[in-house]
């Protein structure tokens, strides 16, 4: 169980950064794995499944960090910092030889909400 480890580690500075950082490495690479079993290499991405592949992983790793971790600072800012990586550099990006296009999803998700 991942909460007994970080039990165990809790007071070994380096165990927890390198706890933190399989954490950290771990997401991203899920993150980046959501968003390449929806991108189906075309630019035509579907914004609310893309949102949604985000917010899956998000939350999935936002409970592990709130529960097994204890809101510990150090776990909060791999969540975030994994997340930034494969919110910002992605298939979909890649793909499209568009760093902007990761933001363009999310402000046709917010319009297609919006519009409702």
């Amino acid at each position: 169980d991942i909460g007994r480890m970080y039990r165990l580690v809790m007071g070994l500075p380096v165990g927890l950064q390198y706890l933190k950082q399989l954490l950290e490495d771990h997401i991203l690479r899920e993150g980046l794995k959501a968003v390449q079993r929806i991108h189906d290499n075309s630019d035509s991405i579907d914004p609310k499944n893309y949102v949604q592949a985000l917010l899956d992983v998000h939350q999935k790793y936002s409970d592990l960090v709130l529960g097994a971790f204890d809101r510990c600072t150090l776990f909060v800012q791999a969540l975030d910092k994994a997340c930034s990586g494969f919110v910002n550099k992605n298939c979909a990006s890649e793909a499209s030889n568009n760093s902007g296009k990761s933001p363009e999803l999310l402000a046709r998700y917010c319009n297609l909400v919006l519009k409702k």
